[in-house]
């Protein structure tokens, strides 16, 4: 039987400001850095058959310390990306509000029926997620 360990991505800088990041390739930082690597400590003796990560320097770098850790490549899936926030990427919750009044409210309450501008819906974002993970668990490992 397949296990699936799902780990986020380290702390960024965008994370520490409170900016959307979303498609936007922010780094992770120097405590980022630390988190993954405390993360694959944390799996332990698990075994580990394949890491995968989105194609986002901040994820794949946090899978790299597990992959390092047990001797495996990352390999890269775009589905598994986060969400693309469109306009709202590189602002902060406060700004957001200020340009898309109310508009922060409802992703909040009921982010199925919030359309970011320019960016993907719920429903795309999970359509897109599980083509991947169905995608990962037909393949080896």
């Amino acid at each position: 039987m397949k296990r699936i360990f799902l780990v986020r991505h380290g702390e960024t800088d965008w994370n520490l400001e409170g900016r959307f990041q979303g498609k936007m390739d922010i780094p992770l930082n120097i405590l980022g850095k630390k988190q993954a690597e405390a993360a694959s400590g944390a799996l332990g003796t698990s075994f580990i058959g394949r890491v995968i990560s989105s194609h986002l320097s901040r994820a794949s770098e946090t899978a790299g310390f597990t992959a390092a850790l047990f001797g495996l490549p990352v390999e890269l899936e775009r589905g598994l990306a986060e969400i693309d926030h469109g306009l709202w990427e590189g602002h902060t919750a406060g700004e957001v509000e200020k340009m898309w009044p109310g508009m922060l409210d409802l992703w909040h309450s009921s982010p199925e029926k919030a359309a970011m501008p320019g960016g993907e819906s719920l429903h795309d974002v999970s359509d897109r997620a599980w083509k991947a993970f169905r995608e990962v668990l037909a393949g080896p490992g």
